[in-house]
C-alpha cells in the first residue's frame, strides 16, 4: 500500500520538479547581475550614473555572454546579450565592444548624474575582410610552414608550400602583423588597415634567416 502512494506520488512530484525547472531559466533571464564602475562611489555620497542595453549577434544561435568596455574598464554581458553598469561617474566615455570574427563596435556616450543611458540598435556584423600575403627568402624562394599572426583579432595562419598564408573573416581597424618563428631573424612589425569587407592583398614579404641559434627567436619583414 505504501508502495503504490509512492508509485502515485511520483508524477506529482515529477511535474512539479518540471514546472521549477522550465521556470528557473525565466527567472535568471530577468535578473542582470549588478556591475559598477566605481563601487567606493556611493560610500562618499557622490552623484553618478549608469549605462544599460544590449549587445546582440547576427544569430540567435551565436548569441551569448560577451565582455565590453567602458573608457578602459572591461564589463560583461548576461548570455542573452543584456547588461547594465552603475556608479559611473558624469563624463563622456568610449563605449566599445571587440570579440574576434566580427566587426568592432564603438560609440561615444554621455553620462548624466542620476540618469541612466541606454544604448538601443547595438547588433555584432560578422567580419567578411580578407588578409593576405607570401613570404619569401631573399633569393626569392617560398618560406613554408611559417606562423605568422594578425593581433589583435585576426589569430594566425601558417604559410603553405608556395609561402602564401590568409586570413579570413578579419575585423575592421588597424592590425600587427607579425612572424613567429625560431629559424628566423629578430623582427619589425608591419601595421596593416583592414576595410570593411575588402581583400587587402600585402603582396610578397621577404623574410631573414637567423645565421645561428643564438640570435633572437623573431623574423624580420621587408616588403
Amino acid at each position: 500500500m505504501v508502495f503504490k502512494r509512492i508509485l502515485g506520488i511520483r508524477p506529482v512530484l515529477a511535474a512539479a520538479l518540471g514546472l521549477m525547472i522550465l521556470s528557473a531559466p525565466m527567472a535568471f533571464a530577468d535578473s542582470i547581475p549588478a556591475q559598477f564602475y566605481s563601487a567606493h562611489l556611493a560610500e562618499r555620497d557622490v552623484k553618478t550614473g549608469s549605462v544599460s542595453g544590449i549587445v546582440s549577434f547576427p544569430s540567435e544561435y551565436s548569441q551569448r555572454s560577451t565582455t565590453f568596455e567602458l573608457s578602459g574598464k572591461t564589463f560583461v554581458t548576461t548570455p542573452d546579450g543584456r547588461f547594465t553598469v552603475e556608479r559611473i561617474p558624469p563624463g563622456k566615455y568610449l563605449f566599445s565592444v571587440n570579440v574576434r570574427g566580427y566587426d568592432p563596435y564603438q560609440t561615444t556616450i554621455s553620462i548624466v548624474a542620476g540618469r541612466n543611458k541606454g544604448l538601443k540598435g547595438i547588433t555584432l556584423r560578422m567580419a567578411r575582410s580578407k588578409v593576405a600575403g607570401r613570404l619569401v627568402h631573399p633569393d626569392g624562394t617560398s618560406a613554408q610552414g611559417i606562423t605568422v599572426m594578425l593581433s589583435p583579432n585576426g589569430g594566425t595562419a601558417i604559410t603553405d608550400k608556395d609561402g602564401v598564408f590568409q586570413f579570413m573573416g578579419v575585423p575592421t581597424g588597424n592590425h600587427t602583423l607579425q612572424i613567429s618563428d625560431s629559424r628566423y631573424m629578430a623582427t619589425s612589425r608591419m601595421i596593416v588597415t583592414v576595410k570593411p569587407a575588402k581583400h587587402l592583398n600585402l603582396g610578397v614579404i621577404s623574410v631573414i634567416r637567423r645565421a645561428s641559434r643564438e640570435e633572437p627567436t623573431t623574423a624580420v619583414l621587408e616588403n
